[in-house]
């Protein structure tokens, strides 16, 4: 069961995302499953990121530098390469995982954010509520 922004996503962002909900080691409460990490995805602009100068690099270094529970998240289809690091997913680990995703978009907003100018994309919040539930929220869209 999804929620209706999963159709949203791009065929392969879906694929990941259930790819890593098959991985994510689920937590136990009252006898309901729940899983306590959360995915960031982005949906990049690409000609956004390459009109306003912005080096997606730069943008990644500042996510993953965060906090120390974010992680990158380790994209195994991609041209059939084992190990590639995702630019475009981002595992935040523990239950504090929530607050880290507001204080991820906040920085991002401090340092990218220019009224008037093209989105770099959209970014989405990804979570396993309970076993085979996916819950996809738009953060807002990604105007930094």
């Amino acid at each position: 069961m999804t929620s209706p922004l999963f159709n949203d996503l791009s065929t392969r962002n879906k694929q990941n995302i259930l790819h890593w909900l098959n991985e994510i080691k689920p937590e136990y409460e009252n006898e309901m499953v729940f899983h306590v990490d959360s995915l960031l995805v982005f949906e990049w602009k690409e000609a956004a990121l390459l009109q306003r100068g912005i080096l997606k690099a730069n943008v990644i270094e500042l996510i993953t530098s965060t906090h120390q529970n974010v992680r990158y998240y380790v994209d195994n289809d991609v041209h059939n390469t084992p190990n590639v690091l995702s630019d475009s997913f981002f595992s935040v680990v523990g239950p504090r995982a929530s607050q880290i995703i507001v204080h991820i978009v906040r920085r991002l907003q401090t340092n990218y954010h220019q009224a008037n100018v093209p989105s770099l994309g959209r970014v989405f919040c990804v979570r396993a509520t309970k076993a085979n539930v996916i819950k996809v929220d738009e953060l807002y869209p990604f105007n930094i």
